[in-house]
């Protein structure tokens, strides 16, 4: 019986190992993240950063980007941005999630189906307070598949966080068209 890559793959011993180090940089040490806590996002304005835990962070802001504009939420665990939640309105609200894939992928947007911005910060909400454990445990950082949410700070942060972002969309003139 045939050891490594090669008998795994059934393919030339070179191209298996080479897809089995693509495959492992991925799940072990690339993880595609969307950004980092400490990271300077210059698109995002007033922010409000809310500390859920101990290495779970909510941050609250709005941009104006080409691709759309109005008020977004990001969830950082670990220090790493695992979920954005862009709510541009119709045809434009999508959301971000630093899920475990074996390769590289095109598709990094999910859209919403939602199509005002009002109803797509609702979503966002829904979309943590109730599968929030659930993206956790298939994102590409093993350190974020560990954590572990308490989800009554959840339920405690996310008042003020859907409330921030419902007031961006009334008190920001550039927005107000989005509701």
């Amino acid at each position: 019986m045939e050891k490594g890559a090669q008998a795994l793959f059934g393919l030339p011993r070179r191209m298996a190992s080479r897809i089995v180090r693509q495959w492992l940089a991925n799940a072990s040490g690339h993880y595609g993240g969307l950004g980092r806590l400490d990271q300077d996002f210059r698109a995002r304005r007033d922010l409000l950063r809310i500390a859920v835990q101990d290495g779970l962070v909510i941050d609250v802001f709005w941009k104006s980007l080409p691709i759309g504009k109005g008020p977004a939420l990001s969830v950082f665990v670990c220090g790493d941005e695992f979920a954005r939640f862009d709510c541009f309105g119709p045809d434009r609200g999508h959301f971000h999630l630093a899920l475990f894939t074996p390769a590289s992928v095109r598709q990094h947007r999910l859209k919403f189906a939602e199509r005002t911005a009002t109803d797509q910060i609702t979503r966002a909400i829904f979309e943590i307070d109730r599968n929030l454990a659930y993206y956790l445990e298939r994102a590409a950082n093993p350190a974020i598949r560990k954590f572990e949410a308490h989800r009554e700070n959840l339920l405690a942060a996310l008042p003020n966080a859907e409330s921030r972002m419902r007031e961006f969309l009334l008190e920001q003139p550039e927005l107000r068209d989005l509701k």
